[in-house]
């Protein structure tokens, strides 16, 4: 069994928050959360990826949040990791497929894919959220709450009526993680099943 993460990080207004997925294998291509961990919110990023270097350990890849800060934070996630297993997502407006960059490794990817493809996910049956996992209601509660946005010419904008997204951006950054271990290029982009996050079931 394959195992991803998907690392969104923050330092003052949100939380950074990591969750962990095993994929299924065959042509099933699920997802099964076993860890939805929360960060305080004020810590320095070194700090923050020290305490979760123990979590690391059992990863086929990371993918984290490149934007912003990502230069710097790749190079403090890159002593953590065994070389090859990190992947940089730059996210992005607009709406289409994700693509990489020609230099760097980078995926970049419209906060609206990766939404998209978590509602592919739900709709089809093919995530779950271990029952024993680790803020398993922080990361439900927030599928909850999350909902499309109204926005303007750059297309929808993706993001929690109220509260947090950052367990949820985490989870959708670890299906990135997921497509990309089963295959050297980013999925085709998804069909909307839906505006609203449904409830994932669990395993």
């Amino acid at each position: 069994m394959r195992c991803v993460g998907g690392l969104d990080l923050a330092r003052r207004v949100d939380h950074s928050a990591l969750v962990i997925a095993e994929v299924a294998g065959g042509d099933d291509h699920g997802l099964r959360v076993t860890h939805a961990l929360r960060l305080p919110r004020g810590v320095a990023y070194a700090d923050q990826i020290a305490s979760l270097q123990p979590s690391f350990a059992s990863l086929d890849l990371l993918a984290y949040d490149a934007s912003g800060v990502g230069d710097a934070v790749g190079e403090l996630l890159a002593p953590a990791m065994v070389a090859g297993r990190l992947a940089p997502v730059v996210i992005t407006g607009g709406t289409g497929a994700p693509t990489r960059t020609v230099s760097g490794g980078r995926i970049a990817a419209p906060k609206t894919w990766l939404i998209g493809n978590i509602l592919g996910l739900i709709a089809d049956r093919r995530l779950v959220v271990a029952p024993d996992a680790p803020g398993r209601g922080d990361l439900l509660a927030e599928m909850q709450r999350f909902a499309q946005l109204a926005s303007g010419r750059s297309g929808p904008r993706m993001g929690a009526v109220h509260g947090h997204d950052d367990l949820v951006m985490a989870l959708a950054l670890a299906a990135v993680a997921a497509a990309l271990v089963r295959s050297a290029h980013p999925p085709a982009a998804p069909s909307s099943k839906g505006s609203q996050m449904g409830n994932a079931g669990s395993a």
